[in-house]
């Protein structure tokens, strides 16, 4: 057919709507940042719209797993681009910190070694304080740090202090970090978490940080005054009544009141109910831990501390058996035992 070509004619607003789009289109032509690549956290593979592709050194490392808008220049262009530096295994100290005054939180970054990370030689704070143990946490990077109570002391509350780590494997790198300062801030009652029995023998009440006194006085018994023993100086508490009647199968109450934490703060009155259920399958071990002079042994399930032996724990040489010289409870399930004087083989 016939084309005419009439530049004075009209147009709808749709045929103007169409030619205004495709004059965008054409006059769009900046070239911008198609795609990014974080190699680590310093360095970027970038591709732009035009094909170019370059490698840029940022000037500020980023921040792991945190989404960071980064400036940049390629050929004297500058660029802004959103990304992120993924990291899973742990490449440095993130915080440190103590909400109370018998432990201590370490935070790395991404993921740590557990046997490396319990290593509690590892970790230093100032001349003052001395370590009892250090237990990583499930999320396989915050490791939970005690404090050994020394003449009845332990932190300081809103005192500084600086801790060092020295050697934490992570993946194929270790990780060290010196002086790195904190403040332990206790402002907060202890708080019961948890009361679960243990078999019919014993209950055990969890709090929300180290308990310092408990006595048989602040615990009642299906309303009743508590009688048995009572351990203290760690979030655990574990109760066990001197008469076998007292804990039977089906539910119970516990009343806890006024338990102390290491602050001097006193827990309010707290009536939890709980259920008692006969065991009937024998704790097994779930994972063991070793350096050459301590051995780590979770089991699967609390265990009564009466019933550990440090002469049960030993290792072979030869037909001559070589016992732990000590042991002590880090949690109801995780025990550690000491072999400095009949040291493992390093093969």
């Amino acid at each position: 057919g016939k084309t005419n070509l009439n530049p004075n004619a009209s147009i709808t607003r749709q045929e103007f709507a169409v030619v205004f789009s495709r004059a965008l289109e054409l006059a769009d032509t900046t070239v911008k940042v198609d795609k990014v690549e974080v190699v680590d956290a310093k360095t970027l593979n970038v591709t732009l719209t035009d094909g170019t592709k370059e490698t840029v050194t940022l000037e500020k490392a980023l921040e792991p797993n945190k989404e960071t808008e980064v400036t940049f220049k390629i050929k004297d262009v500058e660029y802004k681009a959103k990304v992120t530096y993924v990291v899973t295994t742990a490449t440095a100290v993130k915080s440190v910190s103590a909400t109370n005054l018998k432990e201590i939180t370490v935070e790395f970054d991404g993921k740590v070694d557990k046997t490396s990370a319990e290593d509690v030689d590892k970790y230093t704070v100032d001349s003052s304080i001395e370590l009892d143990s250090a237990t990583l946490l499930e999320d396989g990077k915050t490791v939970r740090l005690a404090v050994k109570e020394k003449n009845g002391k332990v932190l300081e509350n809103q005192k500084a202090y600086k801790l060092s780590v020295k050697n934490v494997k992570a993946g194929e790198k270790t990780i060290d970090a010196a002086n790195v300062a904190f403040t332990p801030v206790d402002n907060s009652l202890p708080e019961v978490k948890e009361v679960k029995s243990l078999g019919t023998k014993a209950i055990k009440v969890t709090f929300s940080e180290p308990i310092k006194k408990a006595s048989t006085g602040n615990f009642k018994l299906d309303g009743k005054s508590f009688y048995g023993s009572v351990d203290e100086g760690s979030r655990e508490l574990i109760l066990k009544p001197y008469s076998s009647s007292d804990l039977t199968v089906g539910k119970h109450k516990l009343e806890v009141s006024g338990v102390e934490d290491f602050a001097g703060f006193k827990a309010l009155t707290k009536e939890v109910e709980f259920e008692v259920v006969e065991d009937k399958v024998a704790p097994t071990v779930k994972s063991v831990n070793a350096t050459l002079e301590k051995v780590t042994i979770t089991f699967s399930e609390e265990v009564d501390q009466d019933t550990v032996s440090k002469s049960n724990i030993y290792w072979m040489s030869g037909s001559d058996k070589k016992a732990a010289g000590s042991f002590k409870k880090i949690s109801g399930d995780v025990y550690e035992f000491d072999f400095s004087e009949n040291a493992l083989p390093g093969y």
